[in-house]
């Protein structure tokens, strides 16, 4: 069985996505598509419009063959950290030989260049790269500013504005963090990028909940519209009031060690405790700690695993493993041939309990991982008025 991944976040699901699942097939010739995606909080550092059963239960029925969910701590990450989280939950299954994902240019050859040279940072990138970060620039301008200097320096065969273009956008980039992770990996998996289908935002689909207009939505989630609204007798749209004003506060109690949280550098960890304790509202917040150096995503990400109390430590010690300690799957197609080729993965998968007790036992790093994971279904569960799930790890796989 030849199987195509597909990375993706399904916030929510919709026809764009679906679009991309028939792309997917037709282009590689696969039998099977297995998607994988976070959990209930986006990589952004956000909630998720609607929970992630839902999510993975529209993909299934869109065409997708399986749903696979990894640990939160990995996922509300920086991009890089993100995509070698999912290249090794998507290496666990041997007979993937294609990783499909969406991007802003669509030029594969493109980003295969990118990231063939950031991966292997020559000298000239690296000592660019260094100048851009100690000018106070972020990582992710740094690089674009590098790069164009490389490229007109070291390359000059290349456009470099067009290429300092091209990775400033945020797909182009976390598909350039794809193909860089399945290096490091010397993987044979072949990388397909795809131009978005801009018809279709998740953007706007959520702009639209939140504005009390689902309706518009219709044209936008196709058939799962129906599914989409009937998961709303179970949960509500998240509380981002609720959700903002418990990540100040945490941020104020300062009972969790700031600088134990990824991406907490060079004293930021003071700055941050100290506007919290000044800002009345948490917008004001964002606005007194975002800068040139630090982006709003990188500030929401860290207030967000300040309040879930996620050391980067366990970060650091699943990296360095070859595979995940475990992964979930969330929904499957019924079919034995998905059941048999999901059994011999090379990681720990999740499909009834038994299988996570035995991910558990005896593994440290597998507890810390499933604690954080815990918590983060207890924040879902508060900001979306649902019972929460005491152990989110053992709830029913979805058979469809």
């Amino acid at each position: 069985m030849k199987i195509c991944a597909i990375i993706a976040e399904f916030n929510p699901f919709h026809k764009g996505h679906q679009k991309l699942i028939e792309m997917a097939k037709k282009q590689t010739g696969c039998d099977a598509v297995f998607c994988f995606m976070g959990q209930n909080f986006s990589q952004r550092g956000k909630p998720a419009i609607i929970n992630k059963s839902v999510r993975a239960k529209m993909a299934i029925l869109s065409g997708a063959d399986a749903v696979f969910e990894i640990p939160n701590a990995l996922t509300l990450t920086n991009a890089e950290i993100f995509a070698k989280s999912m290249i090794k939950a998507v290496l666990s299954f041997k007979n993937v030989t294609h990783i499909v994902f969406g991007s802003e240019c669509g030029d594969i050859e493109k980003l295969k260049f990118v990231a063939q040279i950031m991966n292997d940072e020559p000298k000239q990138f690296k000592e660019f790269l260094e100048e851009e970060l100690k000018s106070g620039n972020s990582l992710n301008l740094s690089k674009q500013i590098a790069f164009e200097k490389y490229l007109k320096n070291c390359q000059k065969d290349y456009n470099a504005k067009d290429y300092k273009k091209i990775i400033s956008l945020p797909n182009n980039i976390l598909g350039v963090e794809y193909i860089k992770a399945l290096l490091s990996e010397n993987s044979k998996v072949t990388p397909v990028a795809t131009t978005r289908v801009e018809d279709f935002s998740a953007t706007e689909i959520r702009e639209l909940c939140y504005s009390k207009k689902i309706i518009k939505t219709r044209p936008l989630l196709g058939d799962n519209y129906d599914i989409f609204c009937e998961a709303l007798n179970e949960q509500t749209f998240p509380d981002l009031t609720l959700f903002n004003n418990l990540k100040l506060l945490s941020l104020r109690q300062h009972t969790f060690d700031l600088t134990k949280i990824q991406d907490v550098s060079e004293g930021l960890e003071h700055k941050l405790v100290l506007e919290a304790q000044k800002c009345v509202e948490y917008g004001d917040f964002l606005k007194a700690t975002t800068n040139k150096r630090y982006g709003e995503n990188r500030i929401e990400r860290i207030a967000l695993s300040n309040l879930l109390e996620i050391d980067k430590e366990v970060i650091k010690k699943t990296l360095n493993q070859k595979f995940l300690p475990y992964i979930k799957v969330l929904a499957i197609r019924k079919d034995k041939k998905l059941l048999n080729e999901i059994s011999n993965a090379q990681t720990k998968v999740i499909m009834r309990k038994n299988d996570a007790d035995g991910a558990l036992k005896r593994n440290k790093l597998a507890q810390e991982l499933n604690e954080i994971d815990t918590r983060c279904e207890m924040l879902y569960s508060l900001l979306t008025h649902k019972t929460p799930n005491k152990n989110d790890l053992y709830t029913k796989l979805n058979i469809i």
